[in-house]
């Protein structure tokens, strides 16, 4: 049952009783929208489709005007859009100890775990094991960078404790990418335009 005064409506709660609520019930005759929704603007939204739906905005870095979106200049007072393209979102740490020193709305740079050990053969042979390689960046805090190459694994050494080497993927490695990143889905990210 609805009020059409107030907009509200009635729902059963576990006690038996009918208090109002602002939410419907989905059924056939009406389906939520977006705009049902109703999200505050600034929420990264993830959306399954390359055309962004009227009244929401692509999370690509791009600026916005306060005075034409004042709800979503609240939430990014420097009148700019997160770039979402190709980034995952993180929760901030928040004190828990995790990410320290880390703030809301920074970007972070990708790590790659340290992978280095030796495995001995039965017949003897030592094997080396590396790091596969990645498109790690040379920053100079790292002795040693990676390059890329889909056939083989390679590590370029900058430093004499490092020597250079070449191994082809072999074993339990054979076939296997080596990104540190999970399993995903590509989606946009898009906020509401208010």
């Amino acid at each position: 049952m609805g009020n059409a005064t107030t907009k509200k409506f009635l729902r059963l709660v576990n006690d038996g009783s009918l208090q109002y609520d602002n939410q419907r019930v989905y059924h056939e005759g009406y389906k939520p929208t977006l705009e049902a929704l109703n999200l505050p603007a600034g929420i990264p939204f993830p959306w399954p489709s390359d055309e962004i739906p009227y009244g929401w905005l692509l999370c690509n870095g791009a600026k916005f005007s306060a005075s034409d979106y004042p709800e979503l200049a609240r939430a990014y007072p420097n009148l700019t859009l997160p770039d979402l393209r190709g980034e995952f979102i993180r929760g901030a740490d928040n004190g828990r100890g995790v990410d320290n020193g880390r703030q809301v709305m920074s970007w972070q740079a990708a790590t790659l775990v340290e992978n280095w050990g030796l495995a001995k053969r039965t017949d003897g042979n030592y094997t080396l094991v590396t790091r596969p390689e990645s498109t790690v960046q040379n920053t100079g805090y790292s002795n040693y960078y990676t390059q890329d190459y889909d056939a083989r694994e390679s590590m370029a050494s900058t430093s004499a404790h490092y020597p250079g080497i070449t191994l082809t993927p072999t074993g339990l490695g054979a076939g296997t990418g080596f990104r540190v990143r999970p399993r995903n889905i590509a989606f946009n990210y898009i906020v509401r335009a208010a």
